[in-house]
């Protein structure tokens, strides 16, 4: 790796070219940043080539030969899966009926059915009459309902599932090919019956190419891996268990090209010269390999692989550049990644007492010792056998021993109490009357990096010995 240059203005004098068109620029890069363009795969294996292609080749025969097609597509969030689908339907314009459910909007089969009938019929321009969805409008009240759940919803309120088979049914007779995209997938298998779905899934199997049916193809995007096994037994025999994979960039050098592609985006009209293109090219270069700069993107590739976020945290540092000089600076990028971090939910901890600093230790702990469930007793037990260890082993500081403070099990009782009062320690299961305060689960909410944040503002050295223990 080359060495980065020890400071930034020496090195942007050797910059010297022509004058950087600065709203032309900032405008042809948050394009990028907005719809970001395809990345090309590289020897750190972070390529999404193979699933556009997988993609499109499906898409291909549903729309040009006329078949029956069901496909998901599975992936972390924000690793690309609703670009690719869009990709891929950008490459036959104009030539299908794309259909968009999501099941984040549509909360039962009565919306989703309702939804398809609206987008059938302003891309088709005739509307599609779907019998006995009128009826009982009050009755979607009670569907949206925040205490009715998907799966307590009662089916009498839901349509029959005849009249979900009459549209569903119809969709290979319309002018068009359609493609049903359907966000949230896993969603939709929390809907009552999962008709909506066997109904999707049965009309695409008994397509045939040799029938007049213009093809249908089903396409389901979700992030969670048991997908296939949460649907019933009858919607997974309809499905053709082609699972289509992506993934988030894997090493930190891929991670760092993505955001290269994107900062290197130059403007649609090419107003700029050649000349100017390669100024900024040279300058984006120079960004990347500062210190200051990789040293942030690694804390936020090691926070989060998600391409979104890398955007946004890229979007606010162009959204500062300015014309004089028309450069990115590594001070808005680590005011950006600052912009994006939310604020602690506990930063009140180092203010706590001794006692309440002795449990949050001890139940980081048990956390190590593969109890995320803990209770009183627990914690209390380890806090007793620090105490004796440390008395056999005090800590020397200065010529005078400081071992642990002990403190009478009434005093760790109620402080015990008070940290389940800041919410600092939930329960983790329900109790009854005949469940004992002290034998009650609870978990730690605030993780490690909290807790050894909070023991060293305390500067107390006989706690931050014992916190020491948990990670060596």
């Amino acid at each position: 790796m080359s060495a980065p240059s020890p400071t930034r203005s020496p090195a942007r004098k050797k910059l010297s070219g022509p004058f950087i068109d600065v709203p032309a620029q900032r405008a042809a890069v948050l394009r990028a940043l907005r719809h970001p363009p395809p990345t090309e795969g590289d020897e750190n294996g972070w390529a999404q080539d193979d699933a556009f292609q997988s993609l499109r080749d499906l898409l291909d025969g549903t729309i040009t030969r006329g078949e029956g097609n069901t496909c998901m597509l599975l992936g972390p969030k924000g690793c690309g899966k609703t670009r690719i689908v869009d990709r891929a339907l950008d490459v036959f314009p104009r030539r299908a009926i794309v259909v968009r459910l999501s099941g984040h909007a549509q909360l039962s089969d009565r919306h989703a059915i309702r939804e398809m009938a609206r987008q059938i019929g302003e891309q088709t321009g005739r509307v599609v009459d779907v019998e006995g969805l009128e009826e009982e409008e009050e009755s979607d009240v009670d569907l949206m309902d925040d205490d009715d759940s998907p799966d307590k919803v009662d089916e009498k309120l839901l349509p029959p599932s005849s009249q979900i088979l009459s549209l569903v049914a119809r969709l290979p007779s319309l002018p068009r090919p359609v493609v049903v995209v359907i966000d949230a997938l896993d969603l939709f298998t929390a809907h009552a019956r999962q008709a909506l779905l066997y109904c999707l899934f049965d009309t695409a199997q008994s397509i045939r190419i040799d029938s007049k049916a213009k093809g249908l193809a089903v396409i389901g995007v979700t992030s969670r891996v048991d997908t296939i096994n949460l649907l019933e037994k009858r919607v997974k025999s309809r499905f053709s268990h082609r699972v289509i994979r992506l993934s988030s960039p894997q090493t930190l050098n891929s991670y760092i090209g993505v955001a290269r592609a994107l900062l290197s985006a130059h403007p649609l009209d090419e107003s700029g010269t050649t000349e100017q293109q390669f100024h900024w090219d040279s300058s984006v270069e120079e960004f990347l390999a500062d210190d200051t700069v990789h040293d942030t993107l690694s804390d936020v590739f090691g926070l989060s692989q998600d391409v979104g976020l890398l955007c946004r945290v890229l979007t606010a540092c162009v959204l500062e550049m300015t014309s004089s000089p028309p450069y990115l600076s590594s001070a808005a990028l680590q005011a950006a990644v600052t912009a994006q971090c939310g604020p602690s939910r506990f930063p009140f901890l180092s203010a706590l007492p001794y006692p309440h600093i002795g449990l949050l230790i001890a139940a980081n702990h048990c956390r190590s010792a593969g109890h995320d469930v803990f209770t009183f007793e627990m914690l209390h037990e380890r806090f007793e056998t620090q105490i004796r260890t440390s008395s056999s082993a005090p800590v020397q500081l200065g010529g005078v021993s400081i071992g642990m403070l002990k403190c009478p099990r009434s005093v760790m009782s109620a402080s015990f109490e008070h940290l389940i009062q800041l919410k600092i320690f939930q329960s983790a299961a329900p109790t009854g009357p005949s469940v004992s305060k002290q034998f009650a689960k609870y978990r730690c909410v605030p993780d490690r990096h909290d807790v050894r944040l909070a023991v060293e503002e305390t500067g107390q050295t006989n706690l931050r010995k014992w916190l020491l223990k948990d990670q060596t």
